[in-house]
């Protein structure tokens, strides 16, 4: 799942630092993991999901007011 994380993290840093983004993240904290229980009637050998909990810094340019 390691793999996983790392996608995610650099998925949302490349969203961040569009050039279209009004305010783009600067850096992404990740505070928990947590893997969340299979539901009822999954088939075995289903993925395993995680819950990712954490805060997201960006800035704005006072110069382009929206």
């Amino acid at each position: 799942m390691q793999w996983l994380r790392i996608a995610w993290l650099a998925a949302m840093v490349g969203l961040g630092l569009c050039g279209g983004a009004p305010a783009p993240v600067t850096r992404i904290v990740i505070d928990e993991v947590r893997p969340r229980p299979e539901p009822t009637g999954a088939p075995a050998g289903a993925i395993a999901d995680e819950q990712v909990a954490g805060r997201s810094f960006g800035e704005l340019d006072p110069t382009r007011p929206r």
